[in-house]
């Protein structure tokens, strides 16, 4: 049984990484309408997806496999001369493939999400679009001297036009809401919604400072978030820029080889494997993260909270920590599973199948084509229309995506 293509690997690996980034955006929509105004923060919504996804990708590895007895190179090329006996799980499920692909996950969605978080609440979203767009090309160099993998010149072009195009959909995204056009609706259209981004900045903050002041001001803390999203910003300084700088810059980076990461060490596996270890891993780590902040809440506030109780006050929550799940109905975690469908099952399902098809730097640029599906759903779920600048970066994304569809293999 070897890798499974409709077509051939190139245009499967092709159409799995553009589809890829739409039901990414999808599940965004759906986590807008119910976890950011429950006032939750992005580490329980990264902990809820992952361990939920995990799930799903344990009962796919029991369907489907864990390893695959043929595989394909970045080229498309079968590798059906290797033997089965080094592709099989025995050898491909190594302590080395394993512990990469860990570490991977520690890149790519522990550390790489933190830094984009913490990178938009020191610079704003405009700052860090523009050095987002450097990821498509520090996946193609990284690609290039770490498989010898090679684009042709128009390839090059074409991601430029990509890259582009979908930064100037983003910036009119974020132009608008800053300009306070739509003071409900703070999310891009194409990555994290920013509601989720803010809400989250004050849970990073709480790891950064002193545990013991931070439960000593839980109920101004509790304030903290619902007054960072409707009050403007006040001056960046000089030292904050340059750590959200250094934050974004370090995210590319870590995106980046944690995905060379998975191409280099998730050979011969199925993407549903892949995605157990690296969600896996990243959930059991938030998990454990979540139970130590209860634990340590708890031992520091029970003779506080005796105190209280013996003087007759009552301590109420107003609303939960950003280690806690929220209180939500039926119907609202019923959305929010079928985001987690879309975004942390469908989503990487597609796009670890099509990193090894096409070429690195290809399946990232390829990938990063959320705000177009964006702008094209905020009319019938918001009811918004674009301007004329998202309308031309939509144009020269789509032209720079057919250029690299073409051209897109050396």
């Amino acid at each position: 049984m070897s890798r499974p293509v409709l077509f051939s690997p190139r245009a499967d690996g092709m159409a799995a990484a553009l589809l890829a980034p739409l039901f990414m955006t999808l599940g965004f929509f759906l986590w807008d309408a119910h976890w950011t105004k429950s006032g939750a923060s992005a580490f329980s919504l990264n902990m809820f997806k992952c361990t939920l996804a995990s799930g799903m990708f344990v009962v796919m590895c029991l369907a489907r496999g864990f390893a695959l007895p043929s595989i394909y190179d970045s080229t498309g090329e079968s590798a059906s001369e290797m033997g089965s006996a080094s592709i099989g799980e025995g050898g491909v499920f190594t302590m080395e493939s394993v512990g990469y692909l860990t570490l991977s996950s520690v890149l790519g969605i522990i550390v790489g999400d933190v830094l984009w978080l913490e990178a938009l609440r020191l610079l704003g979203p405009r700052h860090v679009i523009v050095i987002d767009s450097v990821k498509p090309f520090a996946a193609a160099l990284l690609g290039w001297a770490a498989l010898d993998e090679r684009l042709l010149g128009p390839a090059w072009g074409g991601m430029v036009l990509t890259v582009a195009g979908v930064g100037a959909v983003t910036w009119e995204e974020a132009s608008r809401s800053s300009s306070g056009k739509d003071d409900d609706e703070e999310d891009d259209s194409g990555e994290e919604a920013k509601d989720i981004a803010n809400t989250a900045a004050t849970g990073i903050s709480d790891i950064e400072g002193d545990p013991s002041e931070n439960f000593r001001n839980e109920d101004e803390q509790e304030s903290k978030p619902s007054e960072s999203t409707s009050s403007p910003r006040p001056a960046r300084p000089h030292g904050s820029r340059r750590r959200g700088y250094a934050c974004a810059v370090v995210n590319v980076l870590a995106d980046s080889l944690g995905s060379l990461l998975t191409k280099q060490h998730g050979v011969g596996m199925t993407t549903w494997a892949i995605n157990l270890i690296r969600f896996g891993f990243a959930g059991a780590v938030c998990v454990v993260i979540s139970l130590a902040m209860r634990a340590g809440r708890h031992l520091s506030r029970k003779g506080v909270i005796d105190d209280d109780f013996s003087e007759g006050s009552n301590v109420k929550e107003t609303s939960p920590k950003w280690y806690e799940l929220p209180v939500l109905t039926g119907r609202g975690w019923a959305h929010i599973v079928a985001g987690v469908v879309f975004v942390t099952f469908l989503c990487p399902a597609l796009s670890n199948h099509a990193l090894f098809l096409i070429p690195l730097g290809l399946a990232v640029s390829l990938g990063s084509v959320g705000p177009l599906y964006g702008l094209a759903l905020d009319w019938p779920f918001r009811g918004r229309r674009s301007t004329v600048l998202g309308v031309a970066g939509a144009i020269a994304a789509v032209g720079g995506v057919v250029v690299l569809c073409v051209w897109g293999r050396g």
